[in-house]
């Protein structure tokens, strides 16, 4: 896989300065790495090849997909944008929808997509990126998504995530009852089911060894004690408070 970040990141600031600047919030790997440049922890990098993109209206969006190509090739580094491929065109558009692009640089062409849900604003909270000078989801909106979808069988065609969760518990100290408010608001219907159990190690080694893209790629074994670790006292139903220490790398009593 190439490393296509800066078309993406070049291509969120366009969308910056666009009309649909201050109306979509990025989430996702992009949104990852920027935090991980930020904090100048590239050693923990992972390649991504798409934007992420929050909305909170289907009007929103729909504008945004009639005047997207037009912002985008409004640009001074020459390049073209083309759309190929728009999912809702196949499966109608309901709450989700998937934009393909080619962009043509010179004489190379770059695929990356555009993937978006609708939900409401009032579900998550946000932080400002500098680096893609847009509203993303903040580590704690993140958190939640990652914990939620580590804690079910989407795990075994999700397995970045896992990597993912081990990143954000690495960056910053954590409270734990903000996490469980987080998970508790973004995922009503979030049920905790350990799946970083013995019975799934090799269900789950099979499908990190076939992710690519981290560029120094951990151990399993190791992934899966550390976020073991952190996600312990949300599966025992802890009720006290607690603060996740990243540099200690374990929940401290408040």
């Amino acid at each position: 896989m190439n490393d296509i970040y800066e078309y993406l990141k070049y291509t969120a600031n366009l969308i910056s300065h666009s009309a649909f600047g201050n109306k979509l919030i990025l989430k996702g790997g992009s949104v990852l790495i920027s935090k991980l440049i930020e904090c100048q922890r590239t050693d923990l990098y992972r390649l991504t090849s798409d934007l992420d993109i929050h909305c909170d209206k289907k009007e929103v969006w729909i504008a945004f997909y009639n005047n997207i190509e037009n912002i985008l090739n409004n640009n001074n580094m020459g390049y073209i944008y083309k759309i190929v491929k728009r999912r809702s065109e196949e499966k109608g558009l309901i709450q989700s929808d998937s934009l393909v692009f080619n962009l043509i640089d010179g004489n190379k062409t770059i695929k990356f997509k555009i993937d978006m849900n609708i939900k409401s604003n009032n579900i998550i909270t946000v932080e400002y990126s500098p680096i893609l000078n847009m509203s993303t989801y903040d580590a704690y909106t993140m958190l939640s998504d990652k914990i939620a979808s580590i804690s079910s069988r989407t795990i075994f065609r999700r397995i970045k995530d896992l990597y993912d969760l081990a990143v954000l518990i690495t960056l910053q100290d954590y409270s734990y009852s903000s996490v469980m408010k987080h998970i508790k608001v973004k995922h009503p219907n979030f049920t905790p089911i350990n799946m970083l159990v013995q019975s799934n190690f090799r269900d789950l080694e099979h499908a990190y060894n076939a992710f690519e893209g981290i560029v120094n790629k951990p151990d399993i074994r190791y992934l899966v004690v550390y976020c073991s670790t952190f996600l312990e006292p949300i599966y025992n139903g802890n009720q006290g408070e607690l603060l996740w220490d990243a540099r200690l790398t374990r929940w401290m009593v408040q």
